[in-house]
């Protein structure tokens, strides 16, 4: 038996499971039919040649999880007790961008400095999330496995994580996916970079949009 591998160079996703490899198994009955002459990417052999054709779709590797490169959608650093987003990127096994979405993550958000978890915070709601974030979202979920925010999926493999921190400082968010094919609960440094400043009395929710 012989395996040949097939993997696209172009990025396109299947709309359930994201990127996939092709491949085909090639099963040599040599001298069943003898004189036959069968070609295959080159490679000529006598008999019968039986080919299955399938196709394997990578899930998301949790561990293989990133911060986004492009500003404006990576995070917005808010006043104290204003709401705040940090995106990221889901990726499979290979490290390839995810482009679509469906995966449920856990979030854990802590003091850059301190390491703290404890530090004072407001409970998001989906509506308030959407609203100011994820109006784009096809799915919202919040609670306390997300640090008491909500992680919004933006359909194309990437989603934020929006949160409500009352502390100044400087935070770092990590994530875990629940549900991954690979390393499901293993959590993952997206960013250190979320430097919550003094609240304010004007609210500046409005420059999330």
């Amino acid at each position: 038996r012989i395996r040949v591998d097939h993997e696209d160079a172009q990025e396109y996703d299947d709309a359930e499971q994201g990127p996939f490899t092709e491949y085909a198994d090639f099963d040599f009955a040599p001298y069943t039919e003898v004189g036959a002459k069968f070609a295959f990417m080159g490679l000529r052999v006598s008999g019968a040649v039986a080919v299955s054709n399938s196709v394997r779709r990578p899930l998301t590797d949790g561990a293989r999880t990133t911060g986004l490169a492009d500003a404006a959608s990576s995070f917005f650093t808010p006043r104290a007790g204003e709401l705040g987003f940090a995106g990221f990127q889901a990726r499979d096994a290979q490290g390839r961008r995810r482009g679509s979405g469906g995966n449920a993550w856990a979030v854990s958000m802590a003091n850059a400095d301190t390491g703290a978890t404890d530090f004072a915070r407001t409970e998001v709601s989906e509506a308030a999330a959407r609203e100011a974030v994820c109006a784009d979202a096809s799915a919202v979920e919040c609670g306390a496995a997300q640090a008491d925010g909500c992680v919004c999926d933006m359909a194309d493999g990437t989603y934020r994580f929006v949160f409500n921190a009352g502390d100044r400082g400087r935070y770092a968010v990590s994530v875990a996916a629940s549900d991954a094919g690979f390393h499901a609960g293993d959590l993952v440094l997206v960013t250190e970079r979320i430097f919550v400043r003094l609240g304010g009395a004007a609210s500046r929710s409005a420059h999330l949009k």
